[in-house]
């Protein structure tokens, strides 16, 4: 009994010895569950190289915008509710609620313009033939981008793959100056369905 204790009180010692374990618990709810999205329109500050969110009602011309941000509101949860014991401190990096991610998968991503575009697309059509997906790992649109048609096209879209091209832009650009705004709909697997629109913005 007392070697048992020894080594209980020599695992415990190990442990607080690691670097940042002390300070790091890995949080119970590893899954995420989508619940929602969330678009924004994002602009570069020339003078930061730092992404600005463009608030309602703001008047910019066409080319301040970068891109469209897609968040995917998400709820985390745990099929586990007994205590780690240590073990998930040990293997602990400071990982985010909802750090397993989601079984769920993207089947259909809409974009529709909710103004007049262009002479192709009137208000309520889609611009699926200029949306592009952006990897938001990377800076350059030129090197880890594909057309929306493209990316639906390769079946049903994984959670991991979702949260990595998150970032919506257009290849065309806006004949008509005035209100802007788009609706974005995306249908889960499971049937779930979430439209959403981002922020109306008058372009000058």
């Amino acid at each position: 009994m007392k070697k048992v204790s020894a080594l209980v009180v020599l695992f415990w010692i190990g442990m607080a010895a690691l670097p940042g374990c002390d300070s790091c618990v890995c949080p119970k709810d590893r899954y995420a569950d989508v619940i929602g999205l969330t678009p924004s329109i994002v602009k570069v500050d020339a003078a930061t190289s730092g992404p600005n969110y463009i608030r309602g009602g703001e008047s910019i011309p066409w080319s301040d915008i970068a891109f469209f941000n897609l968040t995917y509101e998400i709820r985390t949860y745990s099929q586990r509710n007994q205590p780690d014991w240590g073990m998930a401190v040990y293997a602990c990096d400071c990982n985010p609620p909802g750090w397993s991610g989601s079984s769920e998968k993207l089947t259909t991503l809409t974009v529709r313009t909710v103004f007049d575009f262009d002479n192709a697309h009137p208000a309520g059509s889609l611009l699926t033939d200029i949306a592009v997906l952006r990897n938001y790992n990377t800076g350059s649109i030129n090197s880890s981008s594909i057309p929306l048609a493209d990316f639906l096209a390769k079946g049903p879209v994984s959670y991991r793959d979702m949260l990595k091209f998150s970032q919506l832009s257009l290849t065309g650009k806006p004949t008509q100056k005035g209100p802007f705004a788009l609706d974005i709909t995306v249908t889960l697997d499971n049937g779930e369905t979430y439209t959403t629109r981002t922020t109306p913005i008058q372009l000058f």
